[in-house]
């Protein structure tokens, strides 16, 4: 899965912003299916370890803690839920250890919930 495929999706839920509630909440499911697939990917990638990478942050880590960025905000404006620690609890814990890490924590943006 590629990790801009929400931002179409992202896009579109702005543009139901006022109204069509119905069309809203396909959009918010369409984008949570998508987390779940990466959730599935951290777990087979991570085999177990803290990062996409094993015990170090890599690129990949790196790139999609810059998208959660993005989706954190779209929860803010559109007043949805997006990122959800029972739906992906793994990928939120990643989020956590990620924004905690001495070698990221000083040059991050925290996200609520997210990091230390």
């Amino acid at each position: 899965m590629h990790m801009h495929a929400w931002l179409p999706l992202m896009v579109q839920l702005i543009d139901y912003a006022t109204g069509e509630e119905e069309a809203k909440k396909a959009l918010k499911d369409k984008i949570i299916e998508k987390m779940l697939i990466l959730e599935g990917a951290f777990v087979n990638c991570s085999k177990g370890k803290a990062f996409f990478s094993g015990d170090d942050i890599g690129y990949l880590d790196i790139a999609l803690r810059s998208h959660l960025g993005w989706l954190k905000g779209m929860e803010r404006l559109e007043n949805v839920k997006l990122l959800d620690e029972t739906k992906m609890p793994n990928l939120m814990e990643w989020a956590h250890k990620f924004s905690s890490n001495e070698i990221v924590k000083d040059v991050t943006l925290e996200l609520d919930g997210m990091g230390a």
